[in-house]
Formats: C-alpha cells, sequence, structure tokens
C-alpha cells in the first residue's frame, strides 16, 4: 500500500506508473475518497481513469500496470459484501470500460445466484436496486457485445446465454433479455422460441425490439425489422405493440394487397411481402384499411376491429 497522500498519486501516476499505485487509486475511487475529484472533474470514475492513463509520459507502462491493478483489485472484490451503492456502481462501471478477467465471473455468479445489491435508503432502495442491475448486465455484455465466432470454444458464452433465457421468466429482465438473444443470434428473427417469447409477452418485448432495431445500425437492420413485424401478425397484442412502438418512433404503416409498407423514422421505406396461408387469408378479408390512419388491427379470424 502507498504511504503517500492521495493528492500525490495523480503525479506519481504521470511520472511512474505501477500497479501498486493503480491499486491505491483504484481502492480509492470506489471507496469514496475521490467522489468530489471525479464529480468535479471528469463526470465518470471511468473517465477518470481514461485521462490518467491518457496522460502519462509512458502510455504503454501506465495501460499495463493499470489493467494488472484493476484485476487485482476486482479479483478480490466480493459485490455481496459491499454496502454501498457507489462503490458498487463505480466498480459496474470500472468492470464495464475495461472488461478485467475476474470480472466476469464475479458478475456471473453474483447474478445467477440471485445476488441483491445494496441499497442507501429503504424508501429508494427498489430504484437504486433497479439501477444497479442495469449496471451488472451492461457489465456482462461488455464481454460478449457480439457472439463469438466459435460459440462452443466459450463456456463463458454458452452461461451467458443460459442466464439470459433464464431471465426471460422474469418480468423485470425479459425485454433486455430478448433483446440480447436476438443480437447475438441465439434466437433467430423468424424462429419458435422468438415468435413464442412475442405471442406471451408482446407489450413488453416488442417495444424493446423495436427500440433496438431503430437505434441500430446493422446492416440486416430492414431485414430484422421485416421479420419482427411478420412475428406480430402471430397475436392481437403483438400488433398493437408494434404499430404503437413504430408509430411512436414516428413511423407509419400502410396495408396493401400481399404487402406491409412500413416507413420508419428516418424515411427508410421497407416492403414486406405476404406469402404463403398468410397472404392467402388475407384475400378473403374485407377491404384493407391503412393501418396508421384507421388505427385498425386485423384479428385471428381476418375481421376488422378498432384498437381505440
Amino acid at each position: 500500500m502507498l504511504d503517500e497522500p492521495i493528492e500525490n498519486i495523480f503525479e506519481t501516476l504521470r511520472t511512474s506508473p505501477s500497479v501498486e499505485a493503480w491499486v491505491f487509486l483504484i481502492r480509492s475511487a470506489i471507496g469514496g475518497d475521490l467522489d468530489d475529484t471525479i464529480d468535479r472533474y471528469y463526470g465518470s470514475v471511468e473517465d477518470l481513469m481514461h485521462t490518467i492513463r491518457a496522460n502519462s509520459l509512458h502510455r504503454v507502462l501506465s495501460e499495463t500496470t493499470f489493467d494488472i491493478g484493476l484485476e487485482r483489485v476486482v479479483a478480490t472484490w466480493d459485490p455481496a459484501a459491499v454496502n454501498n451503492v457507489k462503490s458498487v456502481e463505480f466498480m459496474l462501471r470500472l468492470i464495464t470500460a475495461f472488461t478485467p478477467p475476474s470480472g466476469f465471473l464475479k458478475l456471473f455468479g453474483f447474478v445467477a445466484n440471485g445476488g441483491i445489491f445494496p441499497s442507501n435508503d429503504s424508501e429508494t432502495s427498489g430504484s437504486e436496486e433497479t439501477v444497479l442491475e442495469e449496471f451488472a448486465w451492461n457489465a456482462l455484455r461488455a464481454y460478449f457485445p457480439t457472439a463469438p465466432e466459435a460459440p462452443d470454444k466459450f463456456p463463458a458464452f454458452d452461461g451467458y446465454t443460459r442466464l439470459l433465457v433464464n431471465e426471460l421468466q422474469t418480468h423485470k429482465g425479459r425485454a433486455y433479455a430478448c433483446v440480447r438473444l436476438l443480437e447475438l443470434g441465439h434466437f433467430k428473427p423468424d424462429g419458435a422460441n422468438l415468435g413464442e417469447v412475442i405471442s406471451e409477452h408482446a407489450e413488453q418485448v416488442v417495444p424493446a425490439l423495436l427500440d433496438w432495431l431503430l437505434g441500430n445500425e446493422r446492416r440486416d437492420r430492414d431485414s430484422l425489422l421485416a421479420s419482427l413485424y411478420l412475428q406480430c401478425q402471430t397475436s392481437k397484442s403483438a400488433r398493437i405493440a408494434f404499430q404503437e412502438a413504430l408509430e411512436k418512433d414516428g413511423g407509419t404503416i400502410e396495408l396493401t394487397d400481399y404487402r406491409a409498407q412500413i416507413t420508419i423514422g428516418d424515411g427508410t421505406s421497407i416492403t414486406v411481402p405476404f406469402a404463403g396461408e398468410l397472404s392467402y387469408e388475407l384475400t378473403k378479408s374485407k377491404e384493407w384499411q391503412d393501418l396508421s390512419e384507421r388505427g385498425y388491427i386485423l384479428l385471428n379470424e381476418i375481421t376488422w376491429e378498432e384498437t381505440t
């Protein structure tokens, strides 16, 4: 442990970075000794670390010693034993930003075993716990932002997807888990497992899926959006949820024979053709109405019914 005042540690890390100096700084930060400095000059604990690393006279050495120091701190960290909300938040932020090797296992074990995050005030404990849970899921996501090329060679990835599948059973985490499972390829856009979740929990998961797609720069965004639209034709609640979420983002749907024309907020227009049994049934329905203007939804019986 370093014996120097906290105010001197910044100069030490600038001129002669070491693992011990980083461990001292990281522990001081998560212990609350740097709250004022972070709030006033840096905004977040991860920005503090980024800035010190970037300003070092020996940048490579600074980054290397930081990585080792953070790993040492995380390896001895027990989220179940920490009672301070800000301390846990700072650690989760550092894990998210820098993905130390032991961070994934620490959080995976904690979340999988139903760990409960602390709260500072019993009156706000629910909201604080929810915020920390979101930080924890973001930290886990940092280790697998996309699926690895050979998923079967990554037991941690298999464990992560299993954890997400389990999260589908919870009301609080269902929407996030559904989006992540689609993003990682565990759910196929036209797959039965995704369709089942949409049918049973449309009001919760469809807006989340649409928000993710419309805010995404994926090259396959339009085809995914078309697949999601078709998945939502299996139930009235799913169709309503899709329409409302799309219109909230400034989009519209125009129905014509054999196809739907979806226009999203940025002006992109996507044609979704109907095929097979669906297109056959639609030709037997009443005259098509403009879904966006008239607010009608096609029911399972292929009749029209007001949704408002």
